[in-house]
């Protein structure tokens, strides 16, 4: 499925495509192209704003679902990049830090086990900033690197 929605948002003719800008001081890609239209997906009633995001950075288009058909393009792709971020922490914590696997059963023991693995991701994250040249790298990266 996913495929074919790929396939197809490169079918999209460009004349149908909208250049914005998205505001932010630290962005990479300032400016995106966005294509928006309606859809429906099963067991939902009513109508959803389908909005596809390309030249942001990654190969494939991005694909953003919103009920929202009020806001402008540019306040809701902010908005949403900053939910994306926060997922890629946590999948991130996950994957490093193995926050799905506590090392017990006892509750005390499990939440030191959380807040000692949140802390250390808060000082790789705070040591990446001091590196000329890994602000965006991952914890795993910076620990391949320097340790």
């Amino acid at each position: 499925m996913v495929i074919n929605q790929v396939k197809r948002a490169k079918q999209i003719p460009k004349s149908l495509w909208k250049r914005i800008k998205i505001e932010g001081k630290n962005r990479k890609h300032k400016t995106v192209k966005v294509y928006k239209e309606t859809c429906t997906i099963k067991k939902y009633q009513g109508n959803l704003r389908q909005i596809i995001i390309t030249e942001h950075g990654h190969q494939q288009p991005t694909f953003m679902i919103t009920n929202d058909f009020e806001a402008p393009l540019p306040i809701l792709l902010k908005k949403y990049s900053r939910r994306w971020l926060v997922e890629q922490e946590i999948a991130e914590q996950i994957a490093f830090f193995h926050l799905n696997q506590q090392s017990s059963d006892i509750v005390i023991k499990v939440d030191f086990d959380l807040t000692m693995s949140l802390l250390t991701h808060n000082l790789y994250r705070v040591l990446t900033k001091e590196l000329p040249g890994f602000e965006q790298c991952t914890v795993s990266t910076i620990y391949r690197k320097w340790c």
